[in-house]
């Protein structure tokens, strides 16, 4: 029972964006204004996963802290909010905030 309980709470519990999505079907179309993510090592994975072509969050946060020791996840992460349109800022020691760059009319 203690090792099945055990490997419950060492698996990674997540979902992509467009899978949380699916299960609320009204949301697809909304214009979507704030993404929160935080969730230890796996924020990169869920973040990679949002279609930001599509969905375009005026403003992201996520914490960096966990994207492990690698600065790659880090770094990875930056540049292609970057590339997608956002200004991309640590905050603090933990967190990123990324804030879409024509909201602040400026340009990518």
């Amino acid at each position: 029972m203690e090792r099945g309980l055990r490997n419950i709470l060492q698996r990674p519990h997540y979902v992509t964006f467009d899978a949380l999505l699916e299960r609320y079907p009204w949301t697809r179309e909304l214009l979507i204004h704030y993404v929160h993510i935080d969730l230890e090592v796996h924020d990169w994975k869920v973040l990679r996963s949002i279609d930001l072509d599509h969905y375009q969050p005026l403003f992201i946060a996520y914490e960096h802290w966990h994207l492990s020791d690698e600065e790659t996840h880090r770094t990875a992460a930056m540049k292609w909010l970057g590339s997608k349109g956002y200004l991309v800022k640590p905050v603090s020691i933990m967190d990123t905030w990324a804030i879409e760059c024509k909201m602040l009319g400026l340009t990518s």
